[in-house]
């Protein structure tokens, strides 16, 4: 069984920042998104953020909306791609370390690549569970991809050959504009071709900053993994759904509950997993009252919440907090990705 496709928030923070800006028209998609980008990385369903790419653009009237994303986002937004180019010394090396990294920050598509003669080519392939809003990520791949190389050979250097999924769009002039062949349509995958002389190439001075260190774990590469991380991503969303999961997944409720079921788990205990793992966390900031933790949680009410708490620890939330605060041996967890209302 594949894992389920996820990506670090932070690899699409771009998409959130454009929403930000976007005045009253994104205010929906601003406060529908904000719990997903309170904690840099923390890891979204891929399925999921292509749903919220092909929303946004519907609702901007915009198809290019990854193409223009992308075109205005300096590749110093992506520390952890900033940061590989600034400790390659070519461009070649840079490539090498990005194929051993991608996977800490998207499981969601498999890079590769291949040598032609005298070509170099660089293949991108997206999860199948991407399916809504694949061409706006796509889009914005390509532009991240070009940002980067031009981040080390300079602000005009194009690639001979452009190979995209799907028809030609409408701002396919523009794309064509970036390379110094041709641009190929209809194609397998993403992919990039150039002069395999590139690759001994030194790399332009970059300056950026060290990223702090991530404080989530890399995306699981197993299903059963991968599936108790989308619950907790989805939990930051809302109340997790039995379809939601199934989208990020790429599969139908039953194959999904099928699946589950294969691996020993079952979707409503999943939930419970997340929701307890998630209370522990906020229960440790004592800034917050029982009752903003229950209502992140999805609890309609803070007495809902106690009654599980008592059920997956035989206390109350009050007594848990207070065993914490005296070290009693129950330590507390590591910061929730969750964010908080305040109380008094």
């Amino acid at each position: 069984m594949n894992a389920i496709p996820l990506v670090r928030a932070s690899s699409v923070r771009p998409l959130f920042q454009f929403v930000e800006a976007g005045g009253t028209t994104l205010r929906p998609f601003r406060d529908r998104l904000q719990p997903a980008f309170r904690a840099r990385d923390s890891l979204l369903p891929l399925a999921y953020v292509g749903s919220v790419f092909d929303e946004i653009a519907r609702a901007n009237g915009s198809d290019d909306l990854g193409f223009r994303i992308g075109r205005e986002t300096p590749i110093e937004t992506f520390s952890g791609w900033g940061g590989l180019i600034a400790r390659s010394r070519t461009v070649g090396a840079f490539l090498e370390a990005a194929l051993a990294s991608y996977r800490s920050f998207n499981t969601g598509y498999r890079l590769w690549t291949v040598v032609r003669g005298d070509e170099f080519w660089l293949h991108l392939r997206f999860h199948r569970a991407l399916q809504r809003g694949r061409a706006q990520v796509s889009d914005l791949s390509l532009m991240m991809w070009l940002a980067a190389f031009r981040a080390m050979l300079g602000p005009t250097w194009r690639p001979r050959e452009i190979h995209l999924e799907g028809d030609p769009p409408r701002h396919a002039r523009a794309i064509e504009r970036l390379v110094t062949q041709r641009v190929c349509y209809r194609q397998p995958m993403l992919a990039l071709g150039f002069p395999r002389d590139v690759l001994a190439l030194p790399t332009r001075g970059l300056s950026v900053a060290p990223a702090p260190p991530l404080a989530a774990g890399d995306p699981a590469l197993d299903f059963a993994g991968s599936v108790r991380q989308t619950v907790a991503s989805l939990l930051q969303l809302g109340t997790p759904e039995l379809s939601q999961a199934a989208e990020a997944a790429g599969m139908s409720e039953r194959s999904f509950q099928r699946h589950l079921a294969q691996v020993d788990l079952s979707f409503s205990r999943l939930v419970e997993d997340a929701r307890f793992d998630a209370a522990r966390s906020l229960l440790a900031d004592h800034a917050l009252r029982v009752i903003d933790v229950s209502m992140e949680l999805g609890y309609r009410d803070s007495a809902n919440f106690t009654r599980a708490f008592r059920r997956w620890t035989g206390v109350s939330p009050q007594l848990f907090r207070r065993a914490v605060s005296a070290e009693t041996g129950i330590a507390p967890a590591p910061p929730s990705p969750f964010g908080a209302r305040r109380g008094d």
